[in-house]
């Protein structure tokens, strides 16, 4: 489950975006972070089958890195 007011938003094919926009401090930010990785950190089993996700993660935080 994600934070109050964060979204998670496809942003195309196979990637997705979430945002996290009251975020008072890049403390918040790792934690969220962490949690989804949490999340996704053992196998899902359909039909018997085991799957692992994988999956690589980045960070941008207005105004620090970008302007929009």
């Amino acid at each position: 489950q994600l934070g109050r007011g964060s979204k998670l938003v496809r942003f195309g094919g196979d990637e997705f975006v979430i945002l996290i926009p009251n975020a008072s401090s890049q403390k918040d930010i790792d934690h969220q972070v962490l949690r989804f990785m949490d999340a996704f950190r053992n196998s899902i089993e359909v039909e018997g089958i085991a799957y692992a996700i994988t999956f690589s993660i980045g960070v941008a935080v207005y105004p620090q890195d970008g302007n929009n």
